[in-house]
């Protein structure tokens, strides 16, 4: 858990277990596994949201949220949904299990007054939600672009660069099967 004054925050959903659900958490390993200077972040893996995160997203100035969710896009679509969008498209009708999740937790914040100033979320239409632990490869090689996402949030936000290991350093996803 980060520290309770995080104000910058990347925030990965998913169920492990179920694979492109994984994305969100998938994608915040390889950013900390990849990315050098994440002194100003606080990089959490929240797997299948918990509500003692409402605290932490109460206190960002920033946050980024990365999971999967079928919006009728082809797979391996990458949207990104930015400030008041963000919160509409919450409200729709159509929610996966983290989106209810994020949008309760985002209601209580709202009530408190204390909704993070910049906030965003960054999904990727998944191939498949079953059983299974391997991402399908089209969410699979999203992995760096949809990190490459979130830092440029993060980055025009904070005015903080944060750059990459050299290509050489840089550890690429593991090609799976479909």
């Amino acid at each position: 858990m980060p520290e309770p004054n995080a104000d910058n925050v990347i925030l990965g959903l998913g169920n492990i277990a179920l694979s492109d659900d994984a994305i969100g958490i998938k994608v915040v390993r390889y950013i900390v596994k990849n990315y050098p200077n994440l002194s100003d972040l606080h990089i959490i893996d929240a797997g299948n949201l918990s509500y003692q995160l409402t605290a932490v997203m109460e206190q960002a100035h920033n946050l980024v949220v990365l999971y999967a969710a079928k919006l009728g896009h082809s797979p391996g679509t990458i949207t990104t949904v930015v400030g008041s969008k963000m919160d509409q498209f919450l409200k729709r009708a159509q929610r996966n299990a983290n989106e209810t999740a994020l949008a309760d937790m985002f209601e209580i914040a709202k009530l408190a007054h204390r909704l993070p100033t910049n906030r965003g979320l960054i999904i990727i239409e998944p191939k498949k939600t079953s059983w299974g632990n391997r991402l399908s490869s089209c969410v699979n090689k999203a992995i760096p672009q949809l990190a490459e996402t979130a830092l440029a949030l993060m980055t025009q936000w904070t005015d903080a660069p944060f750059q990459q290991r050299e290509p050489s350093d840089i550890e690429t996803p593991t090609p799976v099967s479909t």
